[in-house]
């Protein structure tokens, strides 16, 4: 099961009516109202956007049916808002990156029952380790049976995000943290994750983002920094993380490696047999790939 925070919408689509007056203009509706009604009944185009610290980098619905995912072209735009004015009365599905968030999995084994104490207990960690400046933060939680995991949001003001897309109509119909969008793409493409203890990796530059998985569910998640976006500093990181995990018997295979940033030659050759880990694409992209990213198209659809 892949996390799914709460939709961020600042507000449902308004229901469509079921028919329009009889001989009624297109031009006497107002374009606000026209481009809800078009939301609203399915007719606007999906976008998926890729939030981090230097812009929003945006595919839309053409980049998106692109069948060869190395061919799906991408936009970058200054912030959300610049990217919300440009494309009035659309929706979109947000992919964050961890330089905006911190996320945290917590043991199922502790006695917190239901949604309300999960959220008080992360809050609770999150201002332990971050100050009180964290108790500011939009959290989100989600659990079942097998995982807990939070996510505070440091990076975006949520509250000035959703005034935006309000403003110029656009329905935002998630948030996901990039890293949980990274582990639905790594369970598609390596079935064999689904089985014993392993571990998917997310490189976003200098931050890693480790997820320990047993039988498919997560059940651990670290965050490490890189000295520098190099390969040789990652090799040496998943080398050290490999060999703590293994020796505690959490570790049965070599870790999944996807994600961009890193900016030494090496990255762009990587010869898989020399490395303890398997990549999935190259890891020298400036910017997310969208075969990894595309996990987040088909989210609340």
């Amino acid at each position: 099961m892949s996390p799914s925070p709460t939709d961020p919408s600042p507000c449902a689509p308004p229901a469509a009516p079921a028919t329009l007056a009889s001989g009624a203009r297109a031009g006497a509706w107002p374009e606000r109202v026209l481009r809800r009604l078009r939301r609203a009944t399915g007719r606007s185009a999906a976008y998926t956007l890729f939030v981090q610290a230097g812009g929003v980098i945006a595919w839309g619905p053409v980049a998106q049916a692109e069948a060869d995912a190395s061919r799906a072209h991408s936009a970058l735009h200054i912030s959300t808002a610049e990217w919300c004015a440009a494309h009035p009365g659309q929706a979109a599905a947000l992919v964050v990156s961890g330089h905006l968030l911190f996320s945290l999995h917590v043991s199922t084994a502790l006695p917190l029952t239901d949604a309300a104490a999960l959220r008080a207990y992360a809050q609770q960690q999150f201002s332990h380790y971050h100050g009180g400046q964290a108790q500011a933060w939009p959290l989100a939680v989600w659990q079942d049976a097998h995982q807990r995991v939070a996510c505070a949001l440091h990076g975006i003001d949520l509250t000035a995000l959703r005034a935006q897309a309000e403003a110029h109509d656009v329905r935002l119909r998630c948030m996901l943290p990039a890293w949980a969008v990274a582990l639905q793409s790594a369970r598609h493409q390596v079935p064999a994750l689904a089985r014993g203890r392993c571990a998917v990796v997310l490189v976003e530059g200098t931050l890693v983002t480790w997820m320990a998985l047993h039988g498919g569910t997560l059940v651990g998640l670290r965050e490490r920094f890189l000295h520098t976006p190099t390969t040789a500093a990652l090799t040496a990181l998943l080398a050290e993380l490999t060999a703590e995990f293994s020796l505690l018997g959490l570790l049965e295979q070599q870790p999944v490696v996807l994600g961009y940033g890193l900016n030494d030659a090496l990255a762009t050759r990587i010869d898989e047999a020399a490395l303890p880990f398997q990549t999935l694409g190259s890891l020298a992209d400036t910017t997310p790939a969208w075969h990894w990213v595309a996990a987040a198209a088909s989210a609340r659809q």
